[in-house]
């Protein structure tokens, strides 16, 4: 950068007016991946109910500004992102899938899932839109595919399994986390607001500090076990319960989360 020449006391100041190079080769700067409007509403519901969490401890907002200032301010900036689509599909793909192994219309005669192509009245296509208006059918046969939930047959493709499991992408396992802390939290802040009242909702903590790593193995597949099963009959439930009492019938989202964990 060249600055301006210091001018003597007296004399008369010139204009200057650099003129650009002709031989400049202009800078072309990688813009920083930027996260879509999914990601931001998990960013800011998390944040909402972790302050109100630290606030009700008596954390006052002071405080929480300043540790999590100096909580960020080493990290470095992001190398990839996730889109909206993706998201849609970690959190939709394993209703598509229960759909695809519980709703009569995309069962065989002997009540087995029927293979789907990807297009037509009975396809991907449709299953999509089963599990979600949001859902769209390509990204999620590609994501089903990218985790192995799907093989190709001769007439489309049949599921693999009843669940997904995400792993191998960093990314994707990050989003799956982020989802699973926005669940805990909004089960604390509802529970919080309501106490020992019929409106709070489940929440139960099973914890042992004398676990022997000898049995750490078994009891993981164990709990591995009891929760697929619990999940999917649960999952199973609340599919029949879809259909509203009357057609103005105001709808929620409602989840149900299992995790394991070591401190």
């Amino acid at each position: 950068m060249s600055r301006r020449p210091r001018l003597r006391r007296g004399s008369k100041a010139s204009k200057h007016i650099a003129k650009p190079s002709r031989n400049r080769v202009p800078i072309r700067r990688t813009p920083l991946p930027t996260p879509g409007d999914a990601v931001g509403e998990l960013v800011d519901d998390i944040l909402a109910g972790v302050a109100q969490l630290f606030l009700a401890c008596g954390v006052s907002p002071k405080e929480l500004s300043k540790r999590a200032i100096e909580a960020f301010a080493d990290l470095p900036a992001p190398t990839t992102s996730v889109s909206d689509a993706e998201i849609y599909c970690l959190r939709h793909a394993p209703h598509a899938l229960t759909h695809w192994h519980a709703d009569p219309v995309f069962l065989d005669a002997t009540g087995q899932p029927r293979a789907l192509p990807l297009r037509g009245a009975c396809s991907i296509t449709s299953l999509a839109a089963a599990a979600s208006a949001k859902l769209d059918a390509q990204e999620l046969l590609d994501f089903l595919k990218r985790y192995g939930a799907v093989k190709r047959v001769r007439a489309g493709w049949l599921p693999t399994s009843q669940g997904v499991t995400v792993s191998g992408h960093r990314a994707h396992q990050s989003v799956r986390g982020l989802l699973l802390i926005r669940g805990l939290l909004r089960n604390s802040t509802h529970n919080a607001m309501h106490g020992n009242s019929p409106e709070g909702w489940f929440e139960r903590l099973a914890e042992n500090a004398h676990i022997p790593a000898s049995q750490r193995a078994i009891l993981y597949r164990k709990i591995d076990a009891l929760g697929a099963q619990m999940l999917t009959h649960i999952d199973l439930d609340m599919r029949q319960r879809e259909k509203p009492e009357l057609p103005s019938e105001e709808k929620s989202h409602v989840a149900v989360g299992v995790y394991l964990f070591e401190e």
